[in-house]
C-alpha cells in the first residue's frame, strides 16, 4: 500500500507513534545513565575499603541538665514547624544518654502529635549521630540509641504511610539483625492487624536493596496463611523487578539468588529494576496509545445504537487497559444517567471474577450502582475466594447497596474478616440491609444486631475508624440493643469522632424522648463537632420544649462562635418546630421577628414564611392568628427593606381580615400604603389612603394624623436623598397630596399643626432644591451633566439665578467670559425668546440684554405669585 493510501487515521496513529517513539528513546537513554549513575556510586559505597573512609569520631558530648533535656523536649512537642521539631530531635540524640533515649521514646510511644514523631524519625535518619554507612558503621545493638528500635517498629501500621517511610528510613541507622527479625515476626503473626502485618511487609521490601530483607520476604512466603501473600509478592515486584505468579515460582526463583554477596545483589537489583522498568513503559505506551486512545475514538465516533456492541467488545478484550477503558465508558454512562443494557450488566457480572485485581475491585462498585439481577449470587461466590482484601471490601460494600436480605449471611462471615477495611464495609452494608423502616424479618434483624454488638466488643479502642462505621451502622438500624453502646461512646474519655457518631445513633433509636434527653447534656461540649453532633440528633429527635431551649443558645453568636454548629442548630430547631402544632410555630415565629437582631429577624421570617407555605399547617391556626401571621411576616420584611414581599403578605392579610373597618385592617393599609411608598409606586399609595374608611371620632381623628405622618415621613426621607429634578418635584407632590388627604376630617387644631408641619417641610424642600441648582450653576463649566441637569428644573426655578449671576459677572473680565458664555447657552434654552448677546460685547448692549432676561425672570415671578399657597413654587 502505497503512503497515500493510508487510511487517514492510521496514518495519524503511525506519526503520533513516531513521535511517542523518539520521545522515549531519549528519556529511556536518560533515566538508564541516570540509574547507573546511582548504581554505580552504591556498588562504590559497597566496595570501599573501610579504612579509607573518614573518621567519625566525636568528642563526648557534656551531659545535658534536665531543664536542657526539657527544652529540647519542648522543641519537638510544642507547635513548631518542622526544621525547628527536628533540631529538638537532634539535639537529644547528640547527647547520647539514656535519658535523652528515654525522652524520645516516650515522644514515639505517648505523644499524640504526629508531627513531633515525624521530626523524630527524621532526626535518626538524617542526622550523623550513629554515623551513616554499612556493617560496623550502623548503630550498635547495644547503644543506647537502640532503645528507640522497638518504639518505632510499634508505630508502623498505626499513622499515615509518611511516616512508615520516615520510620523506615530510621530504622536503616541500625544494624540489619536488630531489626529485620523484628519485622519478620510482626508480618508472621496472625493475631495482629493486617494494617500492621501489611506495614511490616512494606517496610521488609524498601530496604529490598539488602539481600536480608529479601530473604526475609521469602520467609513468609513459605508460611501457611494466605492473607499477606499478594501483598508480599506484590512487594518482592516493587523491591525486586521481577514478577512472579505465584509464590512457588517466586521460591525457584529465590534458589539460585539466596547464596548471592550484597555486592552482586546490588548489581542483579540494578539490572532487573532497569529492565523491568523499560519493559513496563514500553508495554504502557503501546496500549495507552495503540489500544486506549484509538479505541476510545473510535467508540465515540460510532453512532449511538451501536455503541453497547462496542462496549461488550471492550469489556472481552485480552488487555486488561482495554476493559479497564471499558469500564470506564460505562461508568460515564451512570453518571449521566443513561441506560447500561441487560448484555452489558450480564458481562460485568462475569467481570466480578475477571484476572486483574483493579478491575475486579472496580466492577464490584459498578455492580453495586447498576444492580444487575443474579449479581449477589455471584458476588457471595467471588467474595469466598478473594485474596485481595481491597476486592473483598469493595465487594461486601456492593452487598448493602443491591439491597438483597439473603446476602445478610456472607456479610456477617466477613466482620471476622482478617482486614479491617471488609470489616467497616460489611458492618456499614449490614446497617444498610437491615435499616429502619425496611421489611425484614424480626429475627433476622435480631441476627444482625447480635453480630455487630457482639464484634464491636473486640474492636480495640484505638481502631477509631472501624469503631465509627460499626457505630454508623447501629444508627441506621436504630435497635434498642445499641443504646448501650451508644451511651458508652458518648461519654468524654473517646475520640471526638468516636463520640459525634454515637450522639448520632442516639437519635436514631425509636424512645425519641428517652434519647434526646440522653444527647441534651453534651450541647455544650467543649468540642464544636460534638455540639454540631448534638444539634443535629435534637433535630431528629428533639420534642420538647427543653430540647427549643438548648437550641436556642446555640443560635446565639455570642455563646456559640461556631458558624456551623449555629446553622445545624438553626435547622433542627427549624425541624421540631414543624413537628409541633402550628400553633407553637407561629408563637416561636413571633417571638423571633419582634426581636431587634436582623439575624433574629430573619429567622422569624423563615418561621413564618414556612408556617404560611404549608397549606394544611396554615390553615390550623385560627383566622385572627393567620393574619397576624402575614402581618408580623410583612413587618419584618419591610425592616429588612425586602418591600416586595412585604407588600404581598399585606394584601394576603387584609383580603383575609373579617372587618375592613376594624383598626387593625386600617393599621394595615396604612402600612401597605408606606410599602407601597418604598416602592415608589405613589399612586397605588394615595389610593390606598384613600381608601380607608375614616370614622368621625377621635380614633378617626388619630388615624388621619397618622395617614399624614406617613405621607410627611416618606417626603423627608425622599427629601433628604433628593439630587435632581423630578426628586424635588415627588417630593413637592407628597407635601401637596398630604395636605389635601383626610383634610375634611381633621379638626381645626389638628388641621393647623399638620399644615405648620407640612409647610416646614415645603420650604426645607425648596431651600435645599435653591441650593442644589446654585450648586449646578457654579460647577456648569466643569461638569458636563450640569446643563442637562439644571434643564430639568425649568425656567422658572433657574432663570432667576442665571440672571443674577450674569449680572454679577463684569463685561471686561477675560477669566468669566467661558463661565458666562455656559450662562447665556443655558438662559437661551430656559427662555427660547430671549436673543441673548456675545460675552465682551459692549456694555450698553450687554444691559439691554440681561434687561430683557430680568423681564423674563419678572414674568415667572408672577406666574409663581399667582399659586394657591399650598402648590409647589
Amino acid at each position: 500500500m502505497l503512503p497515500h493510501e493510508v487510511p487517514a487515521e492510521a496514518r495519524c496513529r503511525l506519526t503520533v507513534s513516531v513521535w511517542i517513539g523518539l520521545l522515549l528513546g531519549v528519556i529511556t537513554t536518560f533515566w538508564r545513565v541516570s540509574d547507573e549513575i546511582t548504581a554505580s556510586e552504591r556498588l562504590a559505597t559497597a566496595t570501599q575499603p573501610s579504612a579509607s573512609r573518614p573518621s567519625t569520631s566525636h568528642p563526648a558530648p557534656s551531659p545535658l541538665t534536665a531543664e536542657e533535656l526539657d527544652e529540647h523536649v519542648r522543641l519537638i512537642t510544642d507547635n513548631n514547624t518542622p526544621e525547628a521539631r527536628t533540631l529538638g530531635a537532634r539535639k537529644l540524640l547528640r547527647t547520647g544518654s539514656a535519658e535523652a533515649m528515654r525522652r524520645l521514646v516516650d515522644i514515639l510511644e505517648s505523644s499524640p502529635d504526629l508531627a513531633a514523631k515525624q521530626a523524630v524519625c527524621r532526626a535518626i535518619a538524617n542526622g550523623n549521630t550513629p554515623p551513616r554507612g554499612k556493617g560496623q558503621d550502623r548503630a550498635p545493638a547495644t547503644s543506647h540509641l537502640s532503645l528507640i528500635i522497638e518504639p518505632l517498629i510499634a508505630l508502623l501500621g498505626d499513622h499515615p504511610e509518611a511516616l512508615d517511610e520516615l520510620i523506615v528510613s530510621a530504622l536503616r541507622r541500625f544494624d540489619l539483625q536488630s531489626f529485620i527479625p523484628r519485622l519478620l515476626t510482626i508480618a508472621k503473626n496472625s493475631s495482629l492487624d493486617v494494617s500492621k502485618r501489611k506495614a511490616a511487609v512494606t517496610a521488609l521490601g524498601s530496604i529490598g536493596d539488602e539481600h536480608q530483607a529479601i530473604g526475609a520476604l521469602m520467609a513468609l512466603l513459605q508460611e501457611d496463611g494466605v492473607l499477606l501473600r499478594a501483598v508480599v509478592l506484590e512487594t518482592l515486584a516493587r523491591a525486586t523487578g521481577v514478577q512472579h505468579e505465584n509464590a512457588n515460582a517466586a521460591l525457584v526463583w529465590w534458589e539460585s539468588h539466596r547464596t548471592m554477596t550484597q555486592l552482586q545483589w546490588l548489581r542483579e537489583v540494578n539490572a532487573r529494576r532497569t529492565e523491568e522498568r523499560d519493559r513496563l513503559r514500553v508495554e504502557k505506551a503501546v496500549l495507552t496509545n495503540r489500544l486506549v486512545t484509538a479505541y476510545r475514538e473510535a467508540y465515540l465516533q460510532t453512532p449511538e445504537p451501536q455503541r453497547p456492541e462496542k462496549l461488550l467488545a471492550f469489556l472481552g478484550d485480552e488487555a486488561a487497559a482495554v476493559r479497564g477503558m471499558g469500564l470506564d465508558l460505562i461508568n460515564a454512562l451512570i453518571t449521566d444517567r443513561k441506560e447500561v443494557g441487560q448484555p452489558i450488566k450480564a458481562r460485568l457480572i462475569d467481570m466480578i471474577s475477571d484476572s486483574d485485581t483493579g478491575l475486579r475491585r472496580k466492577v464490584a462498585a459498578m455492580v453495586g450502582d447498576l444492580r444487575p439481577v443474579g449479581a449477589g449470587a455471584r458476588l457471595k461466590e467471588a467474595v469466598v475466594g478473594e485474596g485481595d482484601f481491597r476486592v473483598r471490601a469493595a465487594q461486601v460494600s456492593a452487598f448493602g447497596r443491591l439491597d438483597e436480605a439473603s446476602a445478610i449471611p456472607v456479610v456477617i462471615v466477613c466482620l471476622d474478616d482478617e482486614a479491617s477495611e471488609v470489616v467497616m464495609e460489611a458492618a456499614l452494608a449490614l446497617g444498610t440491609l437491615a435499616r429502619q423502616g425496611h421489611a425484614l424479618e424480626p429475627q433476622i434483624v435480631d441476627t444482625v444486631v447480635s453480630a455487630l454488638v457482639e464484634r464491636y466488643q473486640g474492636i480495640s479502642v484505638k481502631h477509631e475508624d472501624l469503631r465509627v462505621r460499626f457505630l454508623e451502622a447501629m444508627g441506621r438500624i436504630g435497635h434498642e440493643r445499641f443504646a448501650s453502646v451508644f451511651r458508652t461512646e458518648m461519654e468524654p474519655g473517646r475520640s471526638v469522632r468516636v463520640r459525634s457518631t454515637a450522639i448520632t445513633g442516639m437519635a436514631s433509636l425509636r424512645q425519641t424522648a428517652r434519647s434526646a434527653g440522653e444527647v441534651r447534656g453534651f450541647i455544650t461540649a467543649p468540642e464544636p463537632e460534638v455540639r454540631e453532633a448534638v444539634a443535629q440528633a435534637l433535630g431528629r429527635c428533639g420534642r420538647y420544649p427543653e430540647d427549643l431551649n438548648a437550641l436556642a443558645e446555640r443560635l446565639d453568636s455570642s455563646q456559640e462562635t461556631i458558624p456551623a454548629v449555629r446553622e445545624r442548630a438553626w435547622e433542627s430547631y427549624q425541624s421540631i418546630l414543624q413537628r409541633s402544632p402550628a400553633s407553637a410555630q407561629f408563637q416561636q415565629g413571633v417571638l423571633f421577628v419582634k426581636s431587634e437582631d436582623p439575624t433574629d429577624r430573619r429567622r422569624g421570617i423563615a418561621l413564618l414564611k414556612a408556617l404560611k407555605s404549608d397549606q394544611s399547617r396554615f390553615d390550623q391556626l385560627s383566622l385572627q392568628d393567620r393574619v397576624d401571621l402575614l402581618a408580623y411576616n410583612a413587618r419584618a420584611q419591610f425592616t429588612l427593606n425586602d418591600y416586595q414581599a412585604a407588600s404581598k403578605n399585606y394584601e394576603q392579610a387584609l383580603s383575609l381580615a373579617e372587618n375592613p373597618k376594624s383598626e387593625q385592617s386600617r393599621i394595615l393599609s396604612l402600612e401597605l400604603a408606606a410599602t407601597f411608598f418604598r416602592l415608589n409606586q405613589d399612586e397605588k399609595a394615595i389610593l390606598q389612603l384613600k381608601a380607608i374608611p375614616i370614622e368621625k371620632t377621635q380614633s378617626g381623628v388619630n388615624f388621619c394624623i397618622a395617614a399624614h405622618d406617613v405621607l410627611f415621613q416618606e417626603a423627608g426621607r425622599r427629601l433628604a436623598d433628593a439630587e435632581d429634578a423630578s426628586q424635588f418635584s415627588a417630593v413637592l407632590e407628597m407635601i401637596e397630596s398630604a395636605e389635601l388627604l383626610f383634610h375634611e376630617h381633621l379638626p381645626d387644631p389638628n388641621r393647623q399643626r399638620v399644615a405648620e408641619l407640612l409647610n416646614g417641610l415645603r420650604e426645607k424642600a425648596l431651600a435645599k432644591r435653591e441650593a442644589r441648582v446654585e450648586s449646578l450653576l457654579g460647577a456648569i463649566a466643569a461638569d458636563t451633566d450640569a446643563n442637562l441637569k439644571l434643564l430639568g428644573f425649568g425656567g422658572k426655578i433657574v432663570l432667576p439665578q442665571v440672571y443674577n449671576r450674569l449680572k454679577q459677572l463684569s463685561a471686561t473680565t477675560g477669566s468669566a467670559t467661558g463661565d458666562e458664555a455656559k450662562l447665556i447657552d443655558l438662559a437661551r434654552k430656559l427662555a427660547p425668546d430671549w436673543a441673548g448677546y456675545v460675552p465682551g460685547c459692549p456694555p450698553e448692549e450687554r444691559a439691554k440684554a440681561l434687561e430683557q432676561l430680568k423681564s423674563a425672570k419678572i414674568k415667572a415671578k408672577k406666574v409663581t405669585s399667582t399659586m394657591p399657597a399650598s402648590a409647589p413654587a
